[in-house]
């Protein structure tokens, strides 16, 4: 499991919901900064074929916490 943390404006729940959608990006980044909206998409998608998950979850104050899980490999000859 890893914790990604990132500072930035508090976001409306709605948006926190859909931020792992294809193609999603809440209003304030469209105004502030580059980029297609694929890149939490992308990691869920991965983390879930390796049976895992990405969610992301917003910070008392502002910004982020995005939570990587993969499911831990078994050791060889187990």
């Amino acid at each position: 499991m890893i914790d990604v943390e990132s500072s930035g404006p508090e976001l409306a729940e709605g948006d926190v919901l859909l931020l792992c959608e294809p193609f999603f990006r809440g209003e304030a980044a469209v105004m502030t900064a580059p980029g297609l909206g694929l890149g939490l998409a992308i990691a869920r998608t991965i983390a879930r074929a390796e049976r895992g998950d990405v969610q992301a979850h917003a910070r008392a104050g502002g910004g982020l916490v995005v939570r990587v899980v993969l499911a831990g490999a078994a050791p060889s000859g187990a």
